[in-house]
């Protein structure tokens, strides 16, 4: 797989990943914003075929609408229990930026997202884990491609840090059980680790710089 970072400078600096899987099937990740720079690198690589959403706060989701006006075609995953986050406005932390413009304060997407739950799934011939790691959010998930020794942590795990709690359906301790989670795992050490925010780096790396996972 091919992974094509993409980062808004007004939402965070979060990271929308544009993936070629090699097999004739493309998808993003966290489809926090689109622009012409995406929409270009999206139709050199001969489209997408779905969207993948590791939680719903706005800044993960604030492009859907826009891709999928561009593409129809295109259908969207997250997991089950982030739909409430997704679809109620207070709870995907839009209604909390004012700095964002009154239009993003009463975002919600018009955008169908189909729901995914834990363990192995199969979209469009991709292969794909999905583990449940609640604590940012009710519903936030990752993304294992265990064939390409890839991982999507969303904001569970942010590079040497970890998510924020403090918004709604956030809780520490979940995100604690959540890191042992990931640990438990026992990803490969090669596999690249990739963020809601920040920069890449492979799993070695990443318990050698993540305290809090290294600690769970």
């Amino acid at each position: 797989m091919k992974v094509k970072t993409f980062v808004s400078m007004d939402y965070f600096s979060c990271n929308t990943y544009v993936v070629e899987s090699g097999k004739g099937v493309n998808f993003i990740v966290d489809p926090g914003y689109f622009d012409e720079r995406i929409r270009k690198y999206i139709d050199s690589i001969g489209g997408i075929s779905f969207i993948l959403i590791t939680h719903g706060h706005f800044d993960h989701i604030g492009g859907i609408d826009e891709i999928i006006k561009a593409y129809p075609h295109v259908h969207a995953y997250a997991f089950s229990l982030e739909q409430e986050v997704i679809y109620t406005n207070r709870k995907n932390y839009a209604f909390d930026c004012p700095d964002r413009g009154s239009a993003f304060r009463k975002f919600v997407p018009e955008a169908i997202i189909n729901s995914l739950e834990e363990g192995n799934t199969q979209i469009e011939g991709i292969n794909i884990e999905v583990i449940h790691t609640p604590g940012h959010t009710q519903g936030g998930v990752m993304y294992l491609f265990k064939e390409d020794n890839i991982i999507f942590m969303g904001d569970t795990i942010i590079c040497e840090s970890i998510g924020r709690t403090d918004l709604p359906t956030g809780d520490s301790l979940l995100l604690s059980s959540s890191l042992a989670k990931v640990k438990s795992l026992q990803l490969n050490e090669q596999t690249m680790c990739y963020f809601g925010h920040g920069y890449a780096m492979d799993y070695k790396t990443l318990m050698q710089k993540n305290l809090f996972l290294k600690r769970a």
